[in-house]
């Protein structure tokens, strides 16, 4: 079972930060790139830590259901504050003519 855990980790790793450190290289320009990964880099390191200890505490003190719930509400958090701040404007299908 854990060796399945572990497979199930480093699948859901190797999607997502590849993902991750594509969108970055799509909102920054070129020339602020390196600093971009750099933030980026930080801002996961500085969040890893306490979102472990968090989440160890809940799990430990209240239960594990409630230590997911939390974990899966902040993930919608984050997915709903990327959307609103990063939103792409459209272009529009159709000029002012129609066409």
């Amino acid at each position: 079972m854990v060796i399945v855990i572990v497979y199930g980790y480093g699948l859901y790793y190797g999607l997502s930060e590849g993902t991750l450190r594509a969108y970055v290289a799509d909102i920054i320009s070129p020339t602020h790139r390196a600093t971009a990964f750099g933030i980026y880099h930080t801002a996961v390191g500085i969040t890893s830590f306490p979102a472990s200890v968090v989440m160890g505490a809940l799990w430990k003190y209240i239960n594990i259901q409630t230590a997911f719930c939390f974990g899966a509400g902040m993930a919608c958090m984050s997915g709903i504050l990327l959307v609103a701040l990063f939103r792409k404007k459209q272009k529009p299908l159709c000029d002012k003519r129609g066409f």
